[in-house]
C-alpha cells in the first residue's frame, strides 16, 4: 500500500503500474494480485488507511465533535505522501473514476459516523442556511488539505469560530 501511494504521490494514477509497484516493494505480481484486483484498489486503500482515524472523540457538543474531526482530519493530511496522493486522485476523477469512488466509498463510511455521533449530542443541531452536513465536512477537510499544503497549523479558535457559524445549536 505504502508504494503504491508513494508511487500516486510522485506520478498521479496515470503513470502508476502493477509492474512499478511490484517492483519497487520487491513483491511478486501474484502476492499483489492475491490482495487487490487493481491498482486503484491498493491506491483506494492506501488513501482509506490514512484517513482511519477513531470517530469516538470526548465531545460534548457538537461544535467541540466537529473541531476534533478537523484535527484529525489535519493530521491526516499532514502525512507527507497523503496530500499529493489525494491531489492527484481529484485531478484524474474524469479519467480514472474507479479509483476515486472506491476513496470515496469510505468517505461516505466516515459522514454516517459522524451524522450518528452528532445525533447522539444532548444539542440539538441545526443548519445554517444552504448547509448541511455533508458541505461543512467538505469545508473541514478543505482547510485541513490547506493547512498541509502550506503548512500552516490549523488554528483551534479559528476552526471554531467557523464551525460555530456554520452550526448554528
Amino acid at each position: 500500500m505504502r508504494t503504491a501511494l508513494e508511487l500516486l504521490a510522485e506520478k498521479g494514477f496515470s503513470g502508476l503500474t502493477v509492474n512499478e509497484i511490484c517492483a519497487r516493494s520487491g513483491v511478486s505480481r501474484a502476492s499483489f494480485y492475491r490482495r487487490w484486483a487493481s491498482p486503484a484498489d491498493a491506491v483506494a486503500e492506501a488513501v482509506n488507511q490514512a484517513f482511519h482515524f477513531p470517530m469516538d472523540f470526548s465531545a460534548k457538543t457538537p461544535v467541540d465533535y466537529l473541531l476534533k474531526f478537523a484535527l484529525a482530519l489535519e493530521h491526516a493530511y499532514a502525512q507527507p505522501l497523503v496530500t499529493p496522493a489525494v491531489g492527484f486522485l481529484i485531478a484524474e476523477i474524469k479519467a480514472h473514476p474507479d479509483a476515486f469512488e472506491r476513496t470515496q466509498q469510505a468517505v461516505r463510511v466516515r459522514r454516517e459516523a459522524v451524522g450518528k455521533a452528532l445525533e447522539t449530542m444532548a444539542e440539538p443541531l441545526r443548519w445554517g442556511d444552504g448547509l448541511d452536513l455533508d458541505l461543512v465536512l467538505v469545508i473541514l477537510s478543505g482547510l485541513a488539505s490547506n493547512a498541509a499544503v502550506t503548512g500552516k497549523p490549523l488554528s483551534r479558535r479559528v476552526v471554531k469560530a467557523l464551525i460555530t457559524r456554520l452550526v448554528a445549536t
